[in-house]
């Protein structure tokens, strides 16, 4: 089903992880993507223009912004990135890990678009 995306590759790493039958931490293999990459993927299909947009940035995430572009000398994506987990049964034993992504800015009525494309 993902061949021939265009999304960049997995990188697999091992990781601790809490084995609820034992209770002790071991090692797990897990897939992950860099946030980079994924960003790189979207800019490289996209209107960079939406992607800069500062249209609907509020005045104090703008004044941040400009003065993060000031430092590097060039023109950033303002990203916001969440991840959380929760409990998806009933004993609470097993979770789902959740990573959303925010491009800030980006107008409403285009980022609407944008997330159900």
């Amino acid at each position: 089903m993902l061949k021939n995306n265009q999304w960049p590759k997995f990188y697999e790493v091992e990781v601790a992880c809490k084995n609820p039958r034992t209770n002790k931490t071991v090692k797990q293999k897990v897939k992950v993507m860099l946030p980079s990459e994924v960003l790189s993927a979207i800019h490289s299909r996209s209107d960079p223009d939406l992607l800069y947009s500062r249209k609907d940035m509020d005045p104090k995430t703008l004044e941040h912004l400009q003065k993060c572009e000031a430092e590097v000398g060039q023109k950033l994506i303002a990203l916001g990135l969440w991840g959380d987990g929760a409990p998806c049964n009933w004993d609470r034993t097993e979770s789902i890990e959740v990573f959303s992504w925010n491009i800030l800015g980006m107008p409403g009525d285009v980022a609407l678009h944008v997330a159900y494309a």
